[in-house]
């Protein structure tokens, strides 16, 4: 019966949240997130660190991204990886960075690809690699990220 009420508390939060109800999605969002919802984890984090409906609030945003990306969403590992290499409520750190984006582009996020492959092909937090570099364009690409086309394609036309 928890699992069918936090299912519930979830939908309801996604629909206040998409007719921008924040005060009422925070809380269904809260009740299925401390049921292990990670999507509803993931959206507290969003809302936080956006300042939607609640006070901007990067550290707060960080642990629900956190609780979200221990259970491997790749979404989440990715914001965790933007929020290093801006260092907005984290110390920048592109060796941080470089571990979220790898854990969330290894779970098959595109956009978490490109910044991989944006990472290796500049060096920033890992050797310079433009081999792997173009490997994780390619499998961006392949989800039609279409940076990742354009860049995948420049990097074969300077060969």
């Amino acid at each position: 019966m928890g699992g069918t009420l936090f299912a519930q508390d979830f939908a309801e939060g996604l629909t206040f949240y998409h007719e921008k109800k924040y005060d009422k999605a925070l809380i269904a969002f809260e009740k299925a997130a401390k049921e292990g919802n990670m999507v509803a984890q993931y959206n507290l984090g969003v809302m936080y660190y956006k300042g939607f409906g609640v006070e901007e609030n990067t550290a707060k945003a960080y642990n629900w991204y956190c609780k979200a990306a221990e259970q491997e969403l790749p979404q989440a590992e990715f914001n965790l990886g933007i929020m290093y290499v801006r260092g907005h409520g984290v110390k920048m750190s592109d060796q941080q960075a470089f571990s979220w984006f790898e854990k969330s582009a290894e779970h098959g996020l595109a956009d978490a690809q490109y910044a991989l492959g944006m990472m290796y092909l500049s060096g920033t937090g890992v050797r310079p690699n433009s081999h792997v570099a173009e490997q994780w364009f390619d499998k961006a690409a392949g989800q039609g990220h279409k940076l990742a086309q354009n860049r995948l394609k420049k990097l074969r036309k300077n060969r």
